[in-house]
């Protein structure tokens, strides 16, 4: 996919083009981000963005406002919707241990670090994922693995029956990491964010609309 810098209004611009058959607008990192084809040019990609003006202020406004969640500068990152400090630690053996509210990374490298930050998370993760799964309703069999994701929460193979997390799910709230995961086991039986896929949402846990609220309010950055 290629990728070109343009300006709309003062904001800036990522165009990909690639061979896509549909439009598609995101924003992160307080860019706009448009993906389309090859064939594509610059003024028409401007008329989309003109088309989609008012969605794209709304969501820039809401961007600037959302909570990071990333490894800042500070040396703090969110643990279940708290903000946590850290303190680095160079040794031999990389590990993440969590004492007196304070989070304690140890490795020799970054590489390993973020390996064993992983492992910490994915601990978090599974034990409030398998408790929470016996309070749902019956939903299809389903293999769960984690993974680093920079833009999105998770994702769903639908024929391999595979959902997998983000790590940096373990940063969110409680209720949002529950809806994450009922959004991505609906997607086990519907493939589109269309009316049926809502309703399978709800099936599986009617008080969703609460995780979903408070998961917009967050970001991985």
């Amino acid at each position: 996919m290629r990728s070109k810098q343009l300006e709309y209004k003062g904001m800036e611009v990522i165009v990909n083009r690639g061979s896509l058959t549909r439009e598609m607008i995101r924003i992160k990192d307080g860019k706009i981000h448009v993906y389309t084809n090859f064939f594509a040019r610059d003024e028409d990609v401007l008329r989309i963005l003109q088309r989609k003006d008012s969605w794209i202020r709304r969501h820039m406004e809401t961007s600037k406002n959302r909570i990071k969640i990333n490894f800042g500068l500070d040396d703090s990152t969110l643990i279940l919707g708290q903000r946590i400090p850290i303190v680095y630690q160079k040794s031999a053996r990389a590990r993440v241990e969590f004492k007196n509210n304070v989070l304690y990374i140890s490795g020799s490298s970054p590489q390993n670090m973020q390996k064993a930050y992983k492992n910490f998370a994915c601990d978090i993760l599974s034990v409030m994922i398998d408790r929470f799964y016996r309070e749902i309703n019956d939903v299809d069999d389903f293999n769960l693995s984690f993974k680093y994701y920079t833009s999105r929460w998770g994702c769903c193979y639908k024929d391999r029956k595979d959902i997998i997390l983000n790590v940096w799910c373990v940063g969110l709230p409680e209720l949002a990491i529950k809806y994450v995961f009922c959004h991505e086991l609906a997607h086990l039986k519907v493939a589109n964010h269309q009316k049926a896929f809502y309703d399978e949402v709800q099936r599986i846990w009617p008080e969703y609309k609460n995780g979903l609220k408070l998961s917009k309010t967050f970001v991985i950055t």
